[in-house]
């Protein structure tokens, strides 16, 4: 393999962290990837999102990714 080969990954989303608040205090909300569906954890309770919901990345304050090699 070649050092080309080696820097070349795949990556695929599996998770978003939105905070809504301030500095000083505020509420997170996750998206989780399961399968081929996406989930909204909001405290207690754990919903499936629509698929118009899934705009994530306009709500990202944190990206969670998993890599494979190409």
């Amino acid at each position: 393999m070649e050092l080309g080969d080696r820097l070349q990954f795949h990556y695929n989303m599996y998770g978003v962290v939105q905070h809504s608040g301030t500095l000083n205090g505020g509420h997170y909300v996750a998206y989780i990837k399961d399968g081929d569906r996406w989930l909204c954890a909001n405290d207690s309770s754990v919903r499936q999102l629509k698929k118009a919901d899934r705009e994530l990345n306009a709500l990202a304050n944190y990206v969670f990714y998993t890599r494979s090699d190409k």
